[in-house]
């Protein structure tokens, strides 16, 4: 009987650990998770500089006065990665309804209305972008965004390959997601 018991406690003193463990283990994993060349770019704080940009949308796009922030994403025309982001900013655009998201695209005005025709893009902010911008950014990698609070100052940035690199890229903004 009293075998049972030791085995039975033992196996409750694992099973403590090995919660311990994982707990421990993914507070670090989530205290560490950061974007891909989030050091690139404006540093954090700066006021973005690119206030006038213009709007190559042939109809104005709805800016929201009541934003908490804006998501600004430089991609390029041509851009295998930004092919595959294209496809769920709607749906973050809906996720989060309170941020505005503006493309800056590195392709002519042709290019860049392909891609907005392509990709439904329609409800989205686009303005076209020169390298020497780009350089003045220091954006050296596509597709890469910046989060801007309502002031226009850069709160975080980054690659942004996935969804889960905007949700992670959006929890730097203090906001709830639209269920």
């Amino acid at each position: 009987m009293s075998t049972l018991i030791f085995l039975y406690s033992l196996s409750f003193l694992v099973i403590l650990v090995a919660c311990m463990i994982l707990y421990i283990y993914n507070n670090i994993l989530k205290s560490s998770r950061q974007l891909l060349k989030n050091q690139d770019g404006l540093r954090k704080g700066t006021l973005y500089p690119l206030n006038n940009l213009e709007y190559i949308n042939e109809k104005d796009v709805n800016t929201n006065s009541n934003c908490d922030g804006t998501i600004l994403i430089a991609t390029s025309y041509g851009c295998a990665a930004c092919k595959r982001v294209y496809p769920y900013l709607e749906q973050l655009r809906q996720e989060y309804n309170n941020i505005d998201f503006h493309l800056l695209m590195l392709a002519n005005k042709d290019q860049a209305q392909e891609t907005i025709n392509l990709y439904n893009l329609r409800n989205f902010k686009v303005s076209l972008i020169q390298n020497d911008q780009l350089h003045n950014l220091g954006i050296t990698g596509f597709p890469f965004s910046y989060l801007l609070s309502k002031e226009k100052k850069v709160i975080e940035k980054g690659i942004v390959n996935h969804k889960k690199d905007f949700d992670l890229l959006i929890s730097f903004l203090t906001i709830k997601k639209v269920s």
